[in-house]
């Protein structure tokens, strides 16, 4: 929020006097109550020294210019340059957690432990993708769980692995996700010829739901799936529990 904090000439006594913990690497730096040192929470004279702050000036003008005390404007100073440590230190671990992410998304699942209410073994094909549709709530939030709820919008191979469709969920919208996401995720099953795999049974109670604004039956996400497989010729073979080409 406020960039790289310049460093202020804050002495232990004045910290000792405003009851301040001396700032030692990124331990916490207690700012006094805004009350105790009579500093506004929102414009005028506090606006003023914020400012300046971010325009990279610091200490005992800024304070004056504030209409803040020497000791008041340290104050400041430690409290934001805390804020900045605290801002730089989660920006860090955030990245991090992107950089993981990202990591990720090009990893092959091979083995899934989890037992669907199909009854299907996973096992993936070493030859081929092998791609896995079922019913959210039943079957498929355990199973991107397991294969560690890696967010993303590559829809390519993954030869020797499971392949689930897991987009971020910002990109959800319940009428466009079908067309923008859904449909092209299994076109590229489909055009490579993935073994397709189904951890939920596709019974007319997963396939269909009741839209409550219309009160008219419609096909919930897995429905669409299967309704989409058998146009292009797939049907569900019940001994394999895998949608085949016929």
């Amino acid at each position: 929020m406020f960039g790289a904090a310049p460093q202020a000439n804050q002495t232990d006594d004045l910290a000792k006097a405003l009851g301040l913990t001396p700032q030692q690497g990124t331990a916490p730096i207690a700012l006094p109550e805004a009350k105790q040192l009579e500093i506004k929470e929102n414009g005028d004279p506090l606006e003023p020294y914020f400012n300046g702050f971010d325009e990279g000036r610091t200490g005992e003008p800024l304070a004056e210019a504030a209409g803040q005390s020497d000791a008041q404007g340290a104050a400041l100073d430690a409290g934001l340059r805390q804020d900045a440590d605290a801002n730089a230190t989660l920006l860090g671990q955030r990245m991090g957690e992107l950089a993981e992410d990202a990591g990720n998304v090009g990893k092959i699942i091979t083995k899934i432990e989890y037992k669907p209410s199909s009854g299907v073994i996973f096992k993936a094909n070493p030859n081929k993708t092998t791609t896995i549709l079922g019913s959210f709530d039943k079957d498929m939030k355990n199973i991107v769980n397991e294969m560690g709820n890696v967010k993303s919008t590559d829809f390519g191979a993954r030869k020797g692995g499971f392949n689930v469709l897991n987009v971020p969920d910002e990109l959800y919208d319940p009428n466009t996700f079908w067309d923008l996401y859904n449909k092209p995720w299994l076109d590229e099953a489909i055009n490579r010829g993935d073994d397709i795999v189904l951890a939920t049974k596709p019974d007319e109670n997963v396939l269909t739901r009741i839209d409550y604004s219309t009160g008219q039956e419609v096909l919930t996400g897995f429905g669409q799936e299967i309704d989409y497989l058998t146009q292009k010729g797939y049907v569900y073979d019940v001994a394999t529990n895998t949608m085949k080409f016929s």
